[in-house]
């Protein structure tokens, strides 16, 4: 394991994994420890999960992933275990994706990445799956060390360049 989020679904508390082997997994955390959910599923290839976060939308509970092969995956919690929400998006120029946080930007439930790139890019979380919302995504100068996301529109990113805070916006359009 490589990359764990943990957070709470239908009251439930659940952890999500990320293996070297490129696979995630989804867990129950409970008073004795951690119970397997379904079975690990394929997420980025042969490719280590680099990151992973985990969020509601819509009342739903999802986790997003990010691999060594330079995609982002959203996926639907459910009680059998993890189900991919449409196809992998390409992201930070095919470099690993390094980090990934959830919230909420402009009212709206968002994922921001950081990529081996020393880029930021901003995700609209929906139920076909993941829409790339910026068209100029933020370099950062390295990849991230840590980030995360703040109402209404801010990113905070820590890199190696330092600390970097951010407004991004979702278009209206």
């Amino acid at each position: 394991v490589v990359a764990v989020a943990v957070g709470q679904v239908g009251g439930q508390g659940v952890a999500i994994t990320g293996g070297t082997d490129g696979t995630v997994a989804l867990w129950h955390i409970g008073e004795n420890g951690l119970t397997a959910v379904g079975d690990p599923q394929p997420a980025h290839g042969d490719s280590p999960v680099r990151a992973v976060a985990v969020g509601q939308v819509g009342g739903q509970g999802v986790a997003v992933t990010g691999g060594g092969d330079g995609t982002v995956t959203l996926w639907h919690i459910g009680e059998e275990g993890l189900a991919r929400v449409g196809d992998s998006q390409p992201a930070h120029g095919g470099t690993s994706v390094e980090k990934v946080a959830i919230g909420q930007i402009d009212g709206q439930r968002t994922a921001v990445t950081g990529g081996y790139d020393g880029t930021v890019w901003l995700w609209r979380l929906g139920t076909g799956g993941l829409v790339s919302v910026s068209t100029a995504h933020i370099p950062v100068g390295s990849p991230p060390l840590s980030i995360a996301l703040f109402p209404p529109a801010g990113v905070l990113v820590w890199c190696h360049a330092g600390v970097l805070v951010a407004e991004m916006r979702i278009s209206q359009a």
